[in-house]
């Protein structure tokens, strides 16, 4: 047997038994598992929801990061698009201003001949 305390009252308030104090263990115990248990569980359910909200941001950075990339390629392939482009106007002009040497080259070779013509005409008169 055991006085019972009671510190509001400041005074004894009877006693307890060993069997009493046993059963406040055995309940006491109860009540710890189970609130270690819930709060065990509430955890687990709030760790759960997190990796669900992570889940779903990395699906949408993913999302993103696709359409980005998407992007990218349209803008790679206009780029190589516009390249192309250039170097067959690059090629084109090029073809050209050779024709256009060639048509100069043989011009002055004319022009030369000529002249050349003309002050033998003139030597002989």
């Amino acid at each position: 047997m055991a006085p019972l305390w009671d510190f509001c009252k400041g005074q004894f308030v009877g006693v307890l038994s060993a069997l009493d104090f046993i059963l406040i263990l055995r309940e006491v115990s109860v009540i710890a598992f189970w609130n270690c248990f819930s709060n065990f569980w509430d955890d687990q359910v709030i760790a759960f929801s997190d990796e669900k909200k992570q889940v779903r941001l990395d699906r949408k950075s993913l999302m993103e990061l696709d359409e980005e990339r998407s992007a990218s390629a349209v803008a790679a392939n206009n780029a190589m698009a516009m390249i192309n482009r250039l170097q067959a106007d690059k090629a084109a002009v090029r073809m050209e201003s050779l024709q256009y040497q060639r048509m100069m080259e043989e011009q002055a070779e004319y022009d030369e001949e000529v002249l050349q013509a003309t002050n033998e005409m003139l030597l002989k008169r």
